[in-house]
């Protein structure tokens, strides 16, 4: 049986054995005991969301200007749905661009591409937690 990597408050850094330097940690407990037998307030668990990059408007515009009509931007910025309903609307016309149903799915997805030219700032602050 595997134990999880356990992390040092102070550190920050994974090990699998105690360290000699974090004096918060209990020397009672061996490395291989299972997580749950610890007290909380001794060791974290790694969290990969706690660290994740920022989203750029720079590349959410980037995208917005080469894949725009496919949704790439709403999709970097972590609006899935939208974005997926637009490559969705988008693939479906492409088809159909000689006839006016693909000219207005055309039509939908570029109206929606124009409109987020504006609310690409506000969305990046979103992805962000409220700081861009």
């Amino acid at each position: 049986m595997h134990h999880p990597a356990i992390y040092c408050r102070m550190f920050q850094n994974p090990f699998t054995e105690m360290p000699e330097s974090c004096d918060k940690l209990p020397r009672r407990h061996p490395p291989w005991r299972a997580l749950g037998d610890l007290l909380e307030t001794d060791f974290v668990p790694f969290d990969a969301t706690a660290a994740a990059p920022a989203k750029s408007v720079r590349l959410a515009y980037l995208l917005w200007a080469f894949l725009g009509l496919f949704g790439a931007h709403r999709l970097y910025l972590g609006c899935a749905l939208s974005g997926a309903g637009m490559a969705l609307i988008s693939l479906i016309s492409v088809p159909l661009i000689w006839s006016g149903l693909g000219l207005l799915g055309f039509v939908c997805t570029g109206t929606w591409m124009l409109a987020d030219a504006v609310l690409i700032p506000g969305l990046a602050r979103e992805a962000n937690g409220g700081a861009v």
